[in-house]
């Protein structure tokens, strides 16, 4: 199951570093990266749903880890590990949305362009002006 067992422990060290550097900067995105997906309306519930998703995933795996271990051992703990690390990496990669200024500007010259005939609409979308409060 495990792909290398009698590596070198140089080599060991070496993978387990590059692991832990990735994982770092997994959990360093992890705060600034939820805020942006959700517009200011919504972005206290879609934090708090996050943050929950996030909580009851930290508590299975607390849970099932120390089973999974005494069960099946420290290889198969680290194989069912690996497994989760790279399905998230994937699904993150296919429908995480882009969140970085260059495709944000983009985007927003998009809607630029778009003619409409009501331009105060368009300008205070989702807020609720009306001609007596201005």
């Amino acid at each position: 199951m495990i792909i290398w067992r009698s590596a070198p422990a140089s080599i060991t060290m070496v993978i387990f570093s590059i692991f832990a550097v990735v994982l770092s900067a997994a959990v360093i995105l992890e705060n600034p990266y939820p805020s942006e997906l959700f517009s200011t309306r919504l972005r206290g519930t879609g934090l708090g749903a996050v943050i929950a998703i996030s909580r009851v995933g930290a508590a299975l795996g607390t849970f099932l880890l120390p089973i999974i271990t005494s069960n099946f051992g420290v290889y198969a703990t680290l194989f069912v590990c690996l497994i989760f690390l790279v399905v998230g990496g994937v699904v993150c990669q296919i429908w995480a949305p882009e969140t970085s200024p260059k495709f944000i500007k983009a985007k927003d010259a998009k809607v630029k362009n778009v003619k409409t005939k009501n331009t105060k609409a368009v300008l205070t979308s989702g807020f609720d002006i009306s001609d007596e409060k201005i």
